[in-house]
């Protein structure tokens, strides 16, 4: 698929990995909705960087873990742009949290996992003879044999999106390919004030020694948009944490 002049919605593109999907796909020529909940100095700041490069792009607050959020996203998304070409589903984080603690992991499954459907369910909803693209951004934790014990809810929610992307890759055919992204340690500003101790663990526990950046998830992503071949897969991108076992 060719990115100039398609519609790409990035859920969750005010910061970190989002973010940079979304200035990589502006660069490429693609129109770009951004989208958060609630950081909206954060989303306007993406719509600025998008402007500067030259192509058009509407931010849209949106809670997509509800049917109402999801819905206000795509249908101001086609109200602006006629259509969506790219889904990606980015939209929400990890919280540690006990096994007991049934909030938690409502809500990570409700903003991680549930925030996935019901954004790929209004997506599916436009109606357009072309071929499109969903991709799923999921996390090593999420793979067979690995999570992680203080994070089993958001591990619990990507492995859900895992086989979520699977099937729906077999259900919708050629007429609309679904992928997932599984990045490893990716430095965003999530890490915080604890950055530089979790840096030395890269060093010790990847393969590359380091975090990866967030522009080397989303050069990954635009690669998955424009690669015709690629439907159900999960596609990893560690810097070899899993090969050394860091779970």
């Amino acid at each position: 698929m060719k990115i100039v002049n398609k519609t790409v919605v990035v859920t969750g593109s005010s910061s970190g990995i989002g973010e940079a999907i979304a200035i990589l796909f502006a660069k490429q020529g693609a129109k770009v909705v951004v989208n958060s909940r609630n950081n909206t100095v954060g989303g306007n700041n993406v719509l600025k960087e998008i402007a500067d490069i030259g192509v058009r792009a509407i931010y849209v607050q949106a809670d997509v873990s509800t049917e109402k959020g999801a819905n206000k996203l795509i249908t101001n998304a086609v109200k602006s742009f006629g259509t969506v070409d790219i889904l990606v589903n980015n939209a929400g984080m990890a919280t540690p949290n006990n096994i007991d603690d049934i909030k938690s992991w409502e809500m990570q499954l409700k903003n991680i996992f549930l925030s996935c459907v019901m954004s790929t369910a209004e997506f599916l909803k436009v109606e357009t003879k072309s071929q499109r693209k969903i991709i799923n951004i999921s996390s090593i934790y999420s793979l067979q044999h690995s999570g992680n014990i203080d994070y089993m809810a958001y591990s619990a929610a990507k492995a859900a999106m895992n086989s979520f992307t699977v099937n729906l890759a077999k259900k919708m055919g050629n007429q609309v390919l679904v992928n997932a992204v599984a990045p490893g340690y990716t430095f965003t500003p999530q890490w915080g004030k604890d950055a530089d101790k979790f840096s030395a663990d890269m060093k010790k526990h990847t393969i590359i020694g380091r975090f990866i950046n967030v522009e080397e998830i989303a050069r990954m992503v635009l690669f998955v948009a424009q690669n015709d071949a690629l439907t159900g897969q999960i596609i990893t991108v560690d810097g070899g944490a899993t090969l050394n076992n860091m779970f």
